[in-house]
């Protein structure tokens, strides 16, 4: 990742909330509070790895100063959103864990050949963290669009990620959309978990503000 790419990139928490309690019709073993810890230490180790390995390079000059910083900086974000998670489970007075978003950074998107370097598309790459009990089934994705003022400000296009059970890193590649304007801009983006080919059951909303413009074809390197 270019130097310069590192300006764009930023993570976020969602704001602390008090959750409904309610009782899964169908519960299974990720709706348990204890299951969801175990995701959660998981996923700490799993970052506290890649940290070390960042760590272990860098010692042997195998990667340069800007991807070790946004290893670490990657690492730092994790570990934000483990605790947020951490906290939401002792905190709840709930037996079961719930669908979630613990948190979300916005990063440099790459251009696809297709679809953006023929219009120029402004695009970003969010990692979102999240936490799915499984209780919709397997055909699930997470999806992102963009707001303004408390509406959803159209001209956006995203590459949905698959679900899977328990604590995970969700990709999304959010653009403008072919159709969409030389410009214009956004203040949040929505994230939604959303069953296939019927109805969202879960969103939550960031502040993200973001001028969109088309970019100079002449002067984006393609892949």
């Amino acid at each position: 990742m270019k130097k310069a790419a590192l300006l764009l990139a930023f993570a976020m928490l969602p704001q602390a909330h008090a959750a409904e309690c309610t009782t899964p019709a169908k519960p299974t073993e990720d709706h348990q509070i204890k299951r969801l810890r175990q995701t959660l230490e998981s996923f700490r180790q799993d970052a506290e790895q890649r940290r070390a390995a960042a760590e272990a390079d860098r010692l042997v000059s195998a990667t340069d100063k800007v991807e070790y910083r946004q290893a670490i900086a990657t690492y730092r974000d994790d570990l934000a959103a483990y605790r947020a998670a951490v906290r939401s489970a002792r905190d709840s007075a709930c037996p079961f864990a719930a669908n979630d978003v613990f948190g979300l950074d916005v990063l440099p998107g790459e251009l696809d050949s297709q679809y953006d370097l023929p219009h120029g598309n402004d695009a970003v790459m969010l990692r979102i963290r999240y936490y799915y009990t499984g209780d919709h089934g397997a055909e699930v994705s997470m999806g992102a669009l963009t707001y303004l003022d408390g509406n959803s400000t159209g001209h956006w296009a995203y590459r949905p990620y698959r679900l899977a059970p328990g604590f995970h890193v969700a990709l999304v590649r959010l653009s403008m959309s072919m159709e969409a304007p030389n410009g214009y801009r956004s203040d949040e983006i929505k994230t939604e978990m959303y069953v296939h080919g019927k109805s969202v059951f879960h969103s939550r909303r960031f502040p993200f503000v973001h001028e969109w413009r088309r970019r100079s074809t002449a002067n984006i390197t393609r892949p």
